[in-house]
């Protein structure tokens, strides 16, 4: 009897943590903040939220993969900034604000918040554009 009961428990905690993660993805992707996924070891993005095509002006495809750092950093500062947010998003979470530039040129000011390294490859976080105006 026992043994059934821990299983329930654990299926129930199961379903509760991914309701969880589901509700926390649907904020983010309809609040002004933008979801993402950084693959660690390809070091590259495997997920955007929609929301990411409207802030840098790329279609999210172009976002994706190794295209992210390529399209958003400033050539002039690429080598500076690109190592900044990729040593940032190997790290074991916290926030980084950087200035990213969009399809136009303009720049934006970004904070990047990530949550606590997990034991798989990959990072999760959101981008949220400080000063949308």
């Amino acid at each position: 009897m026992g043994q059934h009961r821990a299983a329930a428990q654990i299926a129930d905690r199961s379903c509760e943590l991914v309701a969880r993660r589901e509700q926390v993805r649907f904020l983010a992707e309809h609040a002004d903040a933008i979801a993402f996924e950084w693959d660690r070891e390809a070091r590259e993005m495997v997920y955007l939220a929609p929301r990411a095509a409207a802030v840098f002006g790329w279609p999210s495809a172009d976002l994706l993969g190794s295209g992210f750092l390529a399209r958003v950093v400033r050539a002039d500062e690429r080598d500076r900034l690109a190592h900044r947010i990729e040593r940032f998003l190997t790290s074991d979470g916290g926030a980084l604000e950087c200035k990213l530039t969009t399809a136009s040129g303009r720049s934006v000011q970004i904070r990047m918040i990530l949550g606590a390294r997990r034991a798989t490859n990959t990072a999760h976080g959101v981008l949220v554009e400080l000063d949308p105006n």
